[in-house]
């Protein structure tokens, strides 16, 4: 169903599967756009809402440390964004989260720009740069929400209303006027009936095994068909190219303040450097180092899944 379709509907049902920042803002603007004539059923396979700004939490000497281990930053390019991010941030309706502006961010190289660096606003987020995508999450008033939560299947029924199939962390009959797949494009076409291999390479869940070990499920709720993915959507979606990195978070005790300076101070990127792209001091004495894009594909290799051991 089509934007206008939704808006024009008395009531819809929308369902996002998927709760990083593209997740999130589906469904802060879905709400603003249909308030109380839609639903919103969010549901994710993680275990909080997040995504590629995940943020990991040491908890010990009496208090709890965050390192952000995905997006350091939440970078704006455009005074829109500037404005939405901090006036959602003051207040969703519920809960703040507070902003700090960065100068002069940590170097490293930049992917995915919309525009050249200098026309970037850096900010970070007090508890986190997940805690922006919550911030967000929880603007869109989401009527339930579910962590833990496989898709397996997007099936559809008698009258074309989609109904998503999950293997766990969520269920019931439940249909739906849209499904939104916030998502790695890769792992969308799993979901679909469509020509081509079943595994395609470089999917997110295929670069994941461990969160997605176990059979596929491929039994459709009765009364239900297959939705076939037409070929071109299909083409769309296999040219995606996906990228990650590794990251690695380090916690200091209180007397290592100034070796974590130092440490951070020293490194520079270099461009003959395919390991490391980014060095980070952390707020509470934390350091976190992530890798190129480069070594990830290195690591990663074109094997079956895209995955292979690395050496």
């Amino acid at each position: 169903m089509s934007a206008h379709h939704l808006a024009a509907a008395a009531s819809s049902r929308v369902l996002i599967v998927g709760s990083g920042l593209t997740g999130a803002l589906t469904a802060y603007h879905v709400r603003k756009a249909l308030r109380d004539r839609a639903r919103i059923d969010v549901a994710d396979m993680a275990r909080g809402a997040g995504g590629r700004a995940s943020t990991t939490r040491y908890e010990g000497g009496g208090g709890s440390t965050r390192a952000n281990t995905g997006a350091q930053y939440m970078s704006v390019c455009s005074r829109e964004a500037r404005d939405l991010l901090e006036a959602v941030c003051a207040s969703n309706g519920t809960t703040t989260c507070a902003l700090d502006r960065v100068e002069a961010p940590a170097p490293r190289t930049t992917h995915f720009r919309l525009a050249e660096n200098d026309a970037y606003t850096h900010y970070l987020p007090r508890d986190g740069t997940n805690s922006v995508v919550k911030q967000f999450l929880y603007a869109g008033a989401p009527d339930s929400v579910s962590f833990g939560a496989r898709l397996q299947r997007v099936a559809a029924d008698a009258e074309g209303r989609l109904r998503p199939v999950f293997d766990r962390g969520s269920g019931g009959d439940a249909s739906y006027d849209a499904v939104v797949l916030a998502m790695p494009p890769k792992d969308i076409l799993k979901f679909f009936d469509r020509a081509g291999p079943d595994d395609d390479r470089q999917s997110q869940a295929a670069l994941h095994r461990r969160t997605n070990r176990g059979a596929r499920t491929t039994t459709l709720p009765s009364g239900c068909g297959p939705v076939t993915l037409p070929g071109d959507v299909v083409g769309a979606l296999r040219s995606a190219s996906y990228v990650g990195r590794y990251s690695l978070a380090l916690w200091f005790g209180d007397g290592e303040a100034a070796f974590v300076e130092a440490l951070v101070d020293a490194w520079r990127p270099g461009a003959s450097d395919d390991v490391l792209d980014a060095v980070v001091g952390q707020p509470g004495n934390v350091v976190v180092a992530q890798t190129t894009v480069a070594f990830w594909r290195r690591v990663s290799g074109d094997g079956p899944g895209g995955r292979k051991r690395g050496r």
